[in-house]
This record gives C-alpha cells, structure tokens and sequence, in this order.
C-alpha cells in the first residue's frame, strides 16, 4: 500500500512538471504575424514585366526575426484591364510559421494582341500609353495608386 501511495505521488509529480514545461513552451513561442511596409513606388504593372520590380518598396518585418523582406513572395496577381491597374497580392511567413498577406495597386498597361478588341490603344502600343502616363499628375497618380493595401493574418 505505501508503495502504491509514492508511486501515485511521483506521477502526480511528474504530471505536474510536464504541464509547466508545457505552459511555458507555449508562453514563448511567436504567434504574432509579421509585418509588411510600403513605400511608394514608380513601377507601372505590365503584363510581361520582371515581378521583381514588384518588390520595390515592399519590406516585411517580424518582431523576433527582424527583416523578412528576402522572404516575401507574389501569391497572385489580378489584372483589372478596363481600369489599367493591377492588384499584387503579397505574403510572407516568419520562422515560426506566422503568415501576414497584403495587397497592392499598381497602373497598368495593357497591350491588345491581334484578335483582341482595342478600345484604347491599338497600334500605338506602349509608347502612347507611357506618354498618357507621362502626362498624368504625378501627386495624383502617387495618391491613388501608390498605396492601396491591406493586412491579414493567419497562419
């Protein structure tokens, strides 16, 4: 019986030890997304474009890992031909597997290929739009595409 009654108290023991250890692993680790910052930025969208100029003005941060900014990635790109912008979705995911998702409008050109109605620009082509750009109010342009986005987070 006394036997019975020390091995039951060392289990209770060890239980006990187990679920502090627990407590406290779970007290440490990160749960807070990261986040992203956006800087304006000159890059007009276009259909064949390097999406590295995409990253410009683009930085992630996380409160344990510091910049993340190498890690964020294009999740997906929607284009929005009949208002010439672009919408770049961006994510990125922290050491511990926190993810935060933003999103981005850019202006748009659009070239029309050959079977496709053009209401716009039909043989001029990238250099009548680029002069149409040109042309636009610089303030303007900045304060409406510039920096349109939003956070989430999830993991």
């Amino acid at each position: 019986m006394k036997q019975d009654k020390i091995i039951g108290i060392v289990f209770t023991a060890m239980n006990l030890i187990l679920v502090i250890v627990c407590i406290v692993l779970y007290l440490r680790t990160d749960r807070r997304a990261p986040e992203f910052e956006f800087y304006a930025s000159e890059v007009i969208y276009t259909e064949d474009m390097e999406q590295g100029k995409l990253f410009e003005g683009v930085n992630a941060y996380d409160s344990n890992d510091g910049d993340i900014t190498d890690r964020v990635v294009i999740e997906k790109i929607i284009e929005d031909r009949e208002n010439r912008s672009a919408v770049v979705y961006y994510a990125v995911s922290d050491k511990a597997g926190n993810v935060a998702k933003a999103s981005r409008v850019f202006e748009a050109i659009y070239i029309e290929k050959e079977g496709q109605e053009s209401g716009r620009f039909p043989e001029a082509g990238v250099d009548a739009e680029m002069s149409r750009l040109k042309k636009t109010s610089h303030t303007e342009s900045k304060k409406v595409y510039a920096m349109n986005c939003f956070q989430a987070s999830g993991a």
